[in-house]
């Protein structure tokens, strides 16, 4: 079923155009919300980095340092001196080598016999057992889906086959790249959106996207992490030359804020079924030409979601598919509110009242009826 775009006509008794007020909503009391505990911050000891820096590591350990970030790893992992570890990768050695360092002469290190499971790493991983670094490595012969032996008991960390990529930089990578996309097309949508400012009479307003933090290397520290990435973005704007740009919720107007929704829905479309978009006072301090460019673009959005607009021009409301009219009234001395949906005379005649007034004539009725059949042919 296609969306449509109802417009909702504002009459009152005292003024034309009078807010509503929504009748007050029964209390709810809400639960409590769990609140989890704050992670740990990552921290990088000198004792890590330590061992990381130590001058018997060999030049090609140190060579692969730079894609595999050893110290935030064993700091992630929390590896410390004594205790005993099961590391079941598939490689050379170079994890192994690393966490036989960080766990000590006092703790143990259960690692893959990668000589029976991997015929080319094996000699490299075989040759590496033999050096000093490598004194309480305990060598596990087993099939890669077999359990651990019954020595390999109380263990403190148990990795698994690139656990640290899993776990962690496979994690910052993504979201560092997350990121630059972000920055990438928050400009592109600031571009877009100036120009949908433009189009609704607001050319002078400055609109950017806030990104905080703006420290990529807030990715080192777990506790910064969420689904949503590695930092938070806010819409700010400037209504006016020479101001400063503010958060766009705490300085916008109702109208500009509708607008600059209107601006934003056009240039991030979506298809998402069910949607209801609401614009109120869309048409605040504009009229003519730019009243009928809005209605145009709300009559765009209709197409994809439903779209209620509460409006006084008969610019944007001769574009809608249906019409509702509010009305207030005095009923045994309390104001009541309704709402009334109109058939097609109804549509004319109120469009007609938008057009001249209180007073419809003939010719306002003519021009609202030449505004709606217009808009059916479109």
């Amino acid at each position: 079923m296609r969306a449509t775009l109802t417009a909702i006509l504002i009459l009152a008794l005292a003024a034309c155009g009078a807010k509503t007020e929504a009748p007050p909503a029964s209390p709810v009391t809400a639960p409590e919300p769990a609140v989890a505990p704050e992670p740990a911050p990552l921290v990088v000891t000198p004792a890590i980095q330590a061992i990381v820096d130590a001058p018997d590591r060999s030049a090609d350990d140190r060579a692969l340092d730079a894609g595999r970030h050893p110290a935030e790893t064993l700091a992630f992992l929390g590896i410390a001196p004594g205790m005993r570890v099961a590391e079941l990768f598939v490689g050379g050695g170079y994890t192994s080598e690393l966490l036989a360092r960080a766990v000590g002469p006092q703790g143990v290190v259960y690692a893959q016999n990668n000589a029976r499971v991997n015929g080319f790493v094996g000699p490299v991983w075989g040759a590496r057992l033999q050096t000093p670094a490598m004194r309480n490595v305990v060598r596990v012969d087993r099939e890669l889906d077999a359990p651990l032996p019954p020595e390999a008991t109380n263990l403190d960390v148990v990795l698994m086959n690139l656990v640290y990529h899993d776990t962690y930089w496979m994690k910052v990578d993504r979201a560092k790249a997350l990121s630059k996309r972000r920055r990438s097309v928050a400009r592109e949508l600031v571009k877009r959106v100036q120009a949908e400012l433009g189009e609704l009479a607001m050319e002078k307003t400055r609109f950017e996207v806030l990104f905080t933090p703006a420290d990529p290397e807030a990715a080192l520290d777990p506790s910064a992490w969420t689904e949503q990435g590695l930092e938070r973005a806010e819409f700010l704007l400037s209504p006016n030359p020479g101001e400063e740009l503010r958060p766009l919720a705490r300085i916008a107007s109702g109208g500009e804020l509708s607008r600059i929704m209107l601006a934003l829905k056009s240039v991030v479309r979506s298809d998402a079924a069910g949607l209801t978009l609401v614009f109120d006072e869309v048409d605040a301090g504009i009229g003519g030409g730019v009243a009928e460019v809005v209605g145009r673009k709300l009559k765009t959005l209709a197409e994809r979601q439903q779209v209620l607009c509460v409006t006084h021009l008969p610019q944007i409301a001769a574009l809608a598919d249906h019409h509702l009219a509010v009305r207030k009234q005095l009923a045994r001395g309390r104001t009541q509110t309704g709402v009334d949906a109109l058939s097609e005379p109804d549509r004319v005649e109120e469009v007609a009242r938008m057009l001249g007034g209180e007073t419809v004539t003939a010719t306002a009725r003519l021009h609202a009826r030449e505004m709606l059949k217009q808009n059916r042919r479109q």
